[in-house]
């Protein structure tokens, strides 16, 4: 994103945008290992979908 102020120079927003995706990134690299060791196995034709076996009923984790 271009920022401009009156009188000044362009300014370019660049880290911030960088820093959130990375940050999303991060968490969304984590996430399997932690809900395998939860006891969720990853469904293998969605990777967004997660499952358990819970007193019988299924418990599922979709669109994180």
């Amino acid at each position: 994103m271009l920022h401009k102020k009156a009188g000044s120079k362009p300014v370019l927003y660049v880290m911030a945008l960088y820093g959130t995706l990375q940050a999303a990134k991060l968490f969304w690299n984590d996430l399997p290992a932690k809900l395998t060791s939860m006891g969720y196995g990853i469904n293998p034709y969605d990777y967004c979908v997660a499952n358990k076996l819970m007193n019988k009923n299924f418990g599922h984790v979709d669109d994180c």
